[in-house]
């Protein structure tokens, strides 16, 4: 039985991290024909590919060192992409930087720098390049739509996270671009969401696991099955939305706006 993404073209950038991997190996068992995958970590990058090949011995698979903080490494990252396979349907764009946690008025300049080139910017830079070529492709046959692309970005676009003030900065930013090309590309039939994971490494912030009901931080995987969803056919009338996937832990903060 052929999947939800059969015969389609998928990207997923930062596919060395633990969540862009699962992402990668979602979108193969979904079943898209072609997969191309990015990292600037070449050995985690490998080891997504390894376990790809492993998995699906019949996927196309690119994959490719890529900067996503350098404008003209992805512009090169996406035309190998269109050049081997044709199109895109089905991208997946990561933000993972995650500064530490500290006062506002504790932040250095290199500090935020670093997070919006990773998180605002690559996402930026990608969401240009894709969307440059996807507007130029008819449908996928079987979809409804040219394309679509899922940003994934944190809890923290929309709700107020104790000293993360340079992270909520950036992925906030991720949820107003996603909101204006999802607004703007929908007359060229392409749909652009956000998944919002609560996905943390900072020590001061494990207070928040003792006040979630279900004790835990969102799992690669959950990200993963979500972004599949929203990217496939079974969304296809959902654009312009962020899906807290966080185990109903925005329910805290009040929620994203709607």
């Amino acid at each position: 039985m052929a999947g939800t993404l059969a015969g389609g073209t998928a990207i997923v950038t930062r596919a060395g991290s633990a969540t862009g991997r699962a992402i990668a190996l979602a979108f193969a068992r979904d079943g898209c024909s072609n997969l191309a995958i990015g990292d600037q970590d070449s050995t985690s990058l490998e080891e997504t590919v390894s376990l790809l090949r492993k998995q699906y011995n019949t996927l196309n698979l690119l994959h490719s060192e890529v900067n996503f903080n350098n404008e003209a490494s992805i512009s090169r990252f996406i035309q190998s992409i269109v050049g081997k396979f044709g199109r895109i349907d089905f991208a997946a764009s990561l933000a993972t930087h995650e500064p530490p946690a500290t006062g506002a008025h504790e932040v250095e300049e290199r500090e935020f720098d670093l997070a919006f080139e990773n998180n605002q910017k690559s996402i930026f830079f990608c969401s240009k390049a894709i969307l440059g070529h996807m507007v130029k492709q008819e449908p996928l046959e079987g979809q409804t739509t040219r394309g679509s692309i899922v940003n994934v970005a944190s809890i923290a676009s929309t709700a107020a996270l104790p000293g993360m003030h340079v992270y909520s900065a950036t992925m906030g930013g991720v949820y107003g671009l996603s909101k204006t090309d999802a607004y703007d590309y929908a007359t060229d039939r392409i749909r652009v969401n956000v998944v919002s994971p609560l996905m943390f490494s900072q020590p001061s912030l494990s207070a928040l696991l003792d006040e979630h009901p279900f004790g835990r931080y969102t799992l690669p995987e959950d990200v993963a099955n979500a972004v599949a969803f929203l990217v496939g056919p079974r969304a296809d009338f959902i654009s312009g939305i962020t899906l807290p996937v966080d185990g109903g832990y925005h329910l805290k903060t009040g929620g994203p706006p709607r």
